[in-house]
């Protein structure tokens, strides 16, 4: 069985660090909305309430 290879530096993945290369986990954040501003279309995040 031939090992993965990367295609673009053509670095063979032995081991577990090659498990870590191809597997790694990334955190994605992006910035909330503030709901108290107008300009964001005044999202209300609270619970619903009666009218």
């Amino acid at each position: 069985m031939k090992p993965m290879t990367n295609t673009i530096s053509h670095w063979v993945a032995h081991g577990t660090g090659g498990v870590n290369f191809y597997t790694r986990q990334i955190a994605i954040t992006q910035r909330w909305l503030d709901p108290s501003s107008r300009t964001s279309g005044g999202i209300n995040l609270g619970f619903p309430q009666n009218q």
